[in-house]
């Protein structure tokens, strides 16, 4: 398992670098608003985003964890938006993949 550091985002739109991704990855969250955006690999992959099971307004949530497909490909991107609601009491995600080979991610943090 690896820790992903977010790229802040700043007016200067420096060029983000990728991050390769493992089998279980965690993001921190903390404040503002996290956007994930994967870049596809040598497979077809199922990424899996945990929350922490909690609604913002801190009442239990119905799902938690949410699924995406990825199709294999350096030129398919999957966008998901990630509120701190679903950070856990350690203030991170986490993050799994069924096939991470040649997976990238662009960890983006937002702060309001």
């Amino acid at each position: 398992m690896a820790a992903l550091t977010p790229i802040t985002v700043t007016s200067a739109l420096a060029t983000a670098t990728p991050l390769a991704v493992s089998a279980s990855d965690t993001v921190a969250i903390d404040t503002g608003l996290l956007t994930l955006l994967f870049q596809g690999g040598a497979g077809s992959d199922t990424i899996t985003i945990t929350d922490a099971g909690l609604t913002p307004g801190g009442s239990a949530a119905s799902a938690t964890a949410i699924t995406v497909s990825l199709s294999s490909g350096a030129t398919n991107f999957k966008v998901v938006k990630v509120p701190s609601a679903w950070q856990n009491s350690s203030g991170v995600v986490t993050i799994t993949h069924s096939a991470p080979t040649g997976v990238n991610c662009f960890p983006f943090k937002y702060y309001a």
